[in-house]
């Protein structure tokens, strides 16, 4: 894959001075081989227990969008040059690894610097010893020259990293500013799937049925977080917020026109697409509106707003608020809200054949080693066959 930047200079950087320099960007992705640890115990020789990570990420910062001094940021990232083609193709591989959905899209291969995961988890952080780090117990503690690691989507083991995100902004030992009146930086969490999963089974069931509850539990899994979600819903923290998907009293999947198949139904039709892109406009400019605002007496508002602007541009949250991003012209003349793009789909085409492909790519490789070859064609061609015509039919009521 290749990635090309092609962009005029930017000459507005004064504008953008809430824009870090460099620009962090971190991609989670779901780490195939593993990265090893180990415990150290107290015994009759050297015992340990021994760890593998697989939840990780990559971690790239975009230098010049703003106008400050380039900071620096700890030593796993990697500052692009929009000029490197190998920067940047590195920088789409990730991308396509992050987003690789398990089985239904090709796994991808990355590299990386072993001392990336050296300054990655702090165990101990105190004024007298600064941050001890826990780093990989490599292999004969040699650490290797490069790391090379197949990945899948970063959602199978961290389908929401928020705390990555609030730690970037606090800090290693610090704390976001909770109170209204202090909060000075917040991370803003933009979930699709805010609805809690379907419940698993209570009582005996079919193995398959097990197999395919243990998938939604190990999902639902990653995404529980009692303490974040709380803070989140709590109206008096205000270094979090939310955007989620919201039409005609229905939230999360529900409001959206590709929220069915796992999100998967975006790929059959464009007006589902295009229907929850126009939703996600009206959908933030509501959050910016009523949700995205700090109290009057917050310091970030005593030298940045006249009176004047406190008069046009005031919070739809209540008259105690402030807008941090009021909508000026154009952009507050409300959002539509788009038709609902019914029966859009029309089954053919290139999707079935697409679908088609990949499950025979998938029980040709399996059953080749399990059976070889020549069984192979013969036992799973029906059931090849069959299953992908189960698996299309839940589209063809939309034509």
């Amino acid at each position: 894959s290749s990635l090309t930047y092609s962009s005029n200079t930017l000459t507005d950087k004064d504008v953008r001075k809430w824009l870090r320099n460099p620009l962090p960007l971190i991609l989670t992705v779901t780490n195939l081989r593993g990265v090893p640890y180990r415990i150290l115990f107290s015994g009759e020789d050297d015992s340990a227990h021994e760890m593998s990570l697989h939840q990780d990420h990559m971690a790239f910062a975009i230098p010049d969008l703003g106008p400050g001094a380039q900071e620096t940021l700890a030593p796993d990232f990697e500052v692009l040059d929009p000029e490197n083609t190998e920067q940047m193709g590195r920088l789409a591989e990730t991308a396509l690894a992050s987003g690789a959905f398990p089985v239904g899209l090709r796994a991808r291969k990355l590299t990386r610097r072993p001392t990336d995961y050296d300054d990655r988890h702090p165990i101990r952080i105190s004024d007298e010893d600064g941050v001890l780090f826990d780093r990989p117990s490599w292999p004969n503690n040699t650490t290797p020259g490069s790391y090379d690691f197949l990945c899948v989507d970063g959602g199978v083991m961290n389908n929401e990293p928020f705390e990555i995100a609030r730690r970037e902004l606090a800090g290693l030992s610090g704390k976001n500013p909770r109170d209204g009146g202090k909060a000075n930086r917040a991370v803003v969490m933009i979930d699709p799937f805010v609805e809690p999963g379907a419940p698993g089974p209570a009582e005996d069931a079919e193995v398959h049925n097990v197999f395919l509850s243990m998938i939604g539990a190990m999902k639902n899994q990653t995404r529980y977080s009692p303490r974040d979600h709380a803070l989140i819903q709590n109206e008096n923290v205000y270094s979090r917020f939310l955007v989620a998907p919201s039409r005609d009293n229905r939230d999360g999947a529900l409001a959206l026109a590709s929220g069915g198949l796992s999100a998967f139904l975006g790929f059959f039709s464009e007006a589902y697409r295009h229907h929850d892109f126009m939703l996600g406009r009206r959908n933030c400019q509501r959050f910016l509106q009523t949700a995205f605002a700090l109290p009057l007496h917050n310091p970030i508002f005593h030298h940045t707003w006249s009176t004047q602007a406190r008069i046009d541009y005031p919070s739809h949250k209540d008259d105690a608020h402030f807008p941090l991003i009021p909508l000026v012209g154009p952009a507050g003349v409300e959002e539509p809200l788009p038709g609902w793009p019914s029966r859009a789909y029309v089954y053919g085409g290139d999707v079935p054949s697409l679908i088609k492909h990949r499950v025979n790519r998938i029980v040709e490789d399996v059953s080749n080693r399990i059976t070889g070859k020549a069984k192979a064609d013969t036992i799973w061609k029906k059931v090849t066959a069959t299953g992908t015509s189960m698996y299309l039919s839940v589209f063809r009521s939309r034509a």
